[in-house]
């Protein structure tokens, strides 16, 4: 071998290694990079919903009368270690004298329970915030769900505590599904 072909050798190792530190660095970089929301989804204070349904109006009445487009969610927070609901999400467009709005109630789980039949009963309680308290009118908003065979049966009381009570009340009915998000798995 001439000093000049092993020059020009070495020469073409050199490139050859450069550019494949180059492609390596280049590589890892892109999987850091691509995989790294991924590892960020987490958050313990998040409410994950695990499943929801449309939900069928069966009874309405007071406040919930018209209702439509109902959707009820079961959430769990990423933080608990047990498998338990910790709220729920009701969405629901109700007729006002603006027209049709939409509201949102979260509503934390409050109790959970078997009935005499033997279903599990998922209750829920949540007191509306009052901007005028001294006005004595404290509405709150409460759910009774029993899940059973694939199916979510709803009650939903509306309550209005001031000078006079007064209460509304909703029943619906949905087939829930599984909500996928990117931590999700089936238990």
């Amino acid at each position: 071998m001439t000093p000049e072909t092993y020059k020009s050798s070495i020469k073409r190792f050199e490139k050859f290694l450069g550019a494949y530190v180059f492609m390596k660095n280049l590589l890892l970089i892109l999987t850091f990079t691509l995989s790294s929301p991924a590892f960020a989804v987490y958050s313990p204070d998040w409410e994950r919903p695990v499943q929801e349904a449309d939900m069928r109006v069966l009874q309405a009445d007071g406040h919930f009368e018209g209702a439509e487009a109902v959707a009820l969610t079961l959430n769990r927070r990423d933080g608990e270690k047990k498998a338990v609901a910790t709220s729920f999400t009701l969405d629901l467009s109700v007729p006002s004298s603006e027209g049709v709005r939409t509201v949102r109630y979260v509503i934390p789980v409050s109790d959970v329970s078997m009935n005499d039949q033997g279903h599990v009963v998922i209750k829920g309680r949540l007191k509306l915030f009052n901007e005028n308290a001294a006005t004595g009118y404290f509405p709150s908003i409460a759910i009774e769900i029993v899940p059973e065979a694939g199916q979510w049966e709803a009650y939903v009381r509306f309550t209005e505590t001031g000078s006079v009570t007064s209460t509304s009340n909703l029943r619906i009915s949905g087939s829930p599904e599984a909500v996928m998000t990117i931590q999700s798995h089936l238990e």
